[in-house]
């Protein structure tokens, strides 16, 4: 439940426009130099994670909505096709396997 309890405690505070860092870079951004001013550091995956539990649909939508995007332009470029489920893949398989697998997961419903 700690776990739980700290991803809604940190939902919270990102609506309330509470302080914090968005890094892979955990190195140059140690969460005990962050810590005194207040700030919480947060790698991307979670902070999507979190972001994506506040209103999981839309977050879906929009993500769909861009492939789509991007896939329209790939296909004026020349470019390789670009699926929601190929991004997907592409986070799950690399530096955002939270976000990925749930996308993955909630593409295989609809």
């Amino acid at each position: 439940m700690k776990g739980r309890s700290n991803a809604i405690l940190r939902r919270i505070r990102c609506l309330c426009f509470y302080p914090f860092e968005v890094t892979y870079n955990h190195k140059h951004f140690p969460i005990a130099s962050l810590a005194p001013h207040g700030i919480e550091s947060l790698g991307p995956d979670d902070f999507v994670r979190d972001v994506l539990d506040l209103g999981p649909e839309l977050f879906l939508s929009e993500f769909v909505a861009r492939s789509q995007q991007r896939n329209d332009w790939a296909a004026r470029n020349g470019k390789p096709e670009v699926t929601p489920e190929r991004t997907a893949q592409y986070l799950a398989e690399g530096s955002m396997p939270k976000t990925g697998q749930f996308l993955l997961d909630a593409l295989k419903i609809d």
